[in-house]
């Protein structure tokens, strides 16, 4: 059989099609007879589409256009099916100076309006943010309420969409908003089990995970259930999922060099977090960062970086990571940490780490400075005070005879 040029084309182009990336949906918003829907609460796409059907009239709005750049090029995250940009985010319907309007509060505090009436955005400089705010404090309270009278401990039932439950934690701690407390501490008690689904996204290990870092942000102490679930490593058997750990930290030093991953998770429990560094060279290792939230006074963060499931070295970061979150991502041009404190790459622990050499660098730098400068003032002191007895030993003595 002969292989043409043509024929090449054409199975290079039905493979390449095949294998492709799907792109994501577009958000939708569409109106059936007099209401505006929100078609299955999602958010994501390259685009947002209003769609009123009685009058057959649709427009198109691109992402890139509705959020500035700036925040565009550092929160919204590529990927080969498009961007990412609907992760705890906020969307509702709001009446903006008489005209409805579908408004997106995005994770980083950045507001998208679309006016449904002129199918026109609206421009930031023109909304009312004390307003927006009003009702976004509104959404969140009932949505908490919501999920936790879904919610039983015994009957461990279910809810309904908790991507909504895990937006409206982040927006809790976003907003400071206190008295939430009660509703965060009862989804981190009630999120027990293996009957519910442990490893999906937006499952309820990830919503005790972003109550618990909404907790601490609000200067609460969590109660301490696991925030994750792991299976048995090696003879080592996990923590139950269901049972809070003890002070953890006191078992701190008791984690050495050398143990296996196995014996560190029984002697602290699973991690809050699991950060794996993945090298492209086969002959470097790929370590693995475990992180642990310690709620002590001052808090900090211990992380346990494991290379071949060995303890390699137990590091102490304090301020804790959670508390300099904001200032980490301040020297950079993109968004590090997500919602619930993750880290959005595992590479980013290089940038964490240049972040605390340089904290502990500037700290030491300040003490030495410090403990300097008190040496000079008493030593000038002391010789002040030398100077002055000599002078009055000289003024009161009488002088000596001569010989």
């Amino acid at each position: 059989m002969r292989v043409t040029p043509l024929s090449l084309m054409i199975i290079f182009l039905v493979v390449n099609t095949a294998s492709a990336t799907e792109p994501f949906a577009y958000t939708w918003i569409e109106r059936k007879q007099d209401r505006w829907i929100h078609l299955h609460g999602y958010l994501g796409g390259a685009a947002i589409v209003l769609d009123d059907v009685p009058n057959k009239k649709k427009e198109r709005f691109w992402l890139s256009d509705l959020i500035s750049k700036d925040n565009f090029k550092r929160y919204v995250k590529d990927s080969t099916a498009g961007p990412i940009w609907g992760e705890n985010a906020l969307a509702y319907f709001i009446t903006l100076e008489q005209q409805p309007c579908f408004c997106i509060r995005l994770a980083w505090g950045e507001r998208i309006a679309l006016n449904l009436d002129t199918f026109k955005p609206v421009p930031a400089s023109s909304l009312n943010y004390q307003t927006l705010e009003q009702q976004e404090l509104g959404i969140v309270r009932e949505r908490l309420d919501r999920a936790v009278q879904q919610m039983d401990a015994r009957e461990r039932k279910d809810v309904a969409n908790w991507s909504e439950v895990e937006n409206a934690i982040s927006m809790t701690a976003q907003l400071q908003l206190k008295d939430m407390l009660p509703q965060l501490q009862w989804l981190e008690e009630c999120l027990m089990g293996s009957a519910l689904p442990i490893y999906a996204d937006n499952s309820p290990v990830h919503i005790r995970r972003a109550a618990q870092f909404a907790m601490r942000r609000l200067g609460v102490k969590p109660t301490g259930y696991p925030a994750m679930s792991l299976p048995r490593i090696g003879a080592y058997q996990a923590r139950p999922f269901d049972k809070p750990y003890a002070e953890r930290s006191s078992m701190v030093d008791a984690v050495k060099v050398g143990d296996p991953a196995g014996k560190v998770m029984e002697t602290l429990g699973v991690p809050d977090y699991i950060n794996a560094y993945h090298y492209i060279d086969p002959n470097r290792i790929s370590p693995k960062y475990w992180r642990y939230d310690m709620d002590t006074t001052p808090p900090y963060t211990l992380v346990v970086i494991l290379h071949q499931d060995v303890v390699h070295q137990v590091r102490r970061l304090e301020p804790a990571l959670w508390q300099e979150m904001e200032k980490i991502e301040s020297g950079s041009d993109r968004r590090i940490f997500k919602a619930d404190g993750d880290l959005e790459w595992s590479t980013d622990w290089e940038r964490i780490e240049k972040y605390y050499l340089g904290y502990r660098v500037w700290t030491m730098g300040f003490w030495l400075v410090g403990t300097l400068l008190v040496v000079v003032v008493c030593g000038y002191l002391i010789r002040r005070r030398m100077i002055r007895n000599d002078t009055e030993v000289s003024l009161t003595s009488p002088p000596s005879p001569a010989h």
